[in-house]
């Protein structure tokens, strides 16, 4: 019987890729193994991972915990991203210098009718004759067309409320009489503030002479009329004071909505108009504060814009790949 030799067969040609070996060759050249570790039992060839891709439904031979070099080069950075133009971003701060008009105008009727300058007799003409001339110019350049019964509803709830205004009156202007001055501005500052900051301008764009609802700012605004109102010398300019306020701060919006509607540069120009009004009408009040007015203007109309431009860039907005599939048609 012959017997069978304990050492290993040394192989010619390589059993896995056929490479055929020299005399010097200890290991194969392409499959890198040692000549003398082969075997006759060939091992099968494991089966190449397939390129990671964005499908789920196929198994593409990659661990669950795989992490591909393109993954990151896949997301998509500020997809939802349009182009921010400075021109829109100026015309969007014009609904916050209507409303800082709006109490600039409120402000120097009670400095008039705390200083005296004007009586209330003059200033309440003024704001009538004003709010009819608004109203009027609202009826002529409003799209929608206003039933008579709408009209009609709208002047018995303005005439209530004129009404509880007046019969108010006396009581608005003795129920703060306890507190201090320096309090009851401070307490006025606060809240215009909280009027400014919490005034939802979105809303005023929608709203219309059916809409009667009264948010947060609004209270506020009445709020500082109130305590405003305490510090002025008789009952009727107390009266004269939150008729304004009924009119510039509840109103007042309905007719913004339909100028801006109806054309965009009057909205523009009536903004300019006033602010440039007011800001003299204030110097002649104070320097110091028609300089403020000035500057505050400035800053929201132009240097926000700019600032809010400038920090967009540093927006991030990341949309990973299993967010945005590329779908394939599978033909049958």
């Amino acid at each position: 019987m012959q017997q069978r030799s304990s050492q290993p067969e040394i192989f010619n040609y390589c059993p896995y890729d056929g490479y055929k070996f020299t005399t010097t060759d200890t290991s194969c050249l392409l499959c890198k193994r040692v000549r003398g570790n082969m075997t006759k039992q060939i091992d099968p060839p494991k089966k190449a991972a397939k390129k990671w891709s964005k499908v789920l439904y196929e198994q593409r031979g990659h661990e669950d915990n795989y992490f591909d070099e393109t993954f990151l080069s896949s997301l998509v950075q500020k997809n939802n991203r349009s182009n921010i133009q400075l021109r829109e971003v100026i015309e969007k701060t014009l609904d916050v210098t209507w409303a800082i008009n709006l109490v600039a105008i409120f402000l120097l009727i009670f400095h008039y009718m705390k200083s005296s300058i004007l009586s209330e007799g003059v200033l309440i003409s003024v704001v009538f004759i004003s709010s009819m001339v608004c109203t009027f110019l609202y009826i002529i350049i409003s799209k929608n067309i206003i039933k008579t019964q709408t009209i009609f509803k709208n002047i018995k709830r303005t005439l209530f409320l004129v009404c509880a205004l007046f019969f108010l009156s006396p009581i608005m202007k003795t129920v703060n009489e306890t507190y201090a001055d320096n309090t009851t501005y401070a307490l006025s500052i606060g809240l215009i503030i909280f009027h400014l900051i919490f005034k939802d301008y979105s809303a005023e764009n929608t709203c219309s002479v059916k809409d009667w609802n009264c948010n947060s700012s609004t209270l506020a605004a009445y709020a500082f009329s109130s305590f405003l109102g305490s510090r002025l010398n008789n009952d009727f300019q107390v009266f004269t004071l939150l008729f304004s306020f009924l009119i510039l701060f509840f109103y007042s919006s309905f007719f913004k909505k339909e100028v801006k509607d109806f054309s965009t540069t009057l909205y523009k120009s009536w903004n300019f108009i006033s602010s440039v009004i007011l800001f003299f009408m204030i110097l002649n009040v104070s320097k110091i504060l028609g300089f403020l007015f000035l500057l505050g203007q400035i800053f929201i109309t132009f240097i926000c814009p700019m600032w809010l431009i400038w920090l967009y860039q540093y927006k991030r907005t990341f949309h990973g790949p299993w967010d945005l599939p590329e779908g394939i048609q599978v033909k049958d």
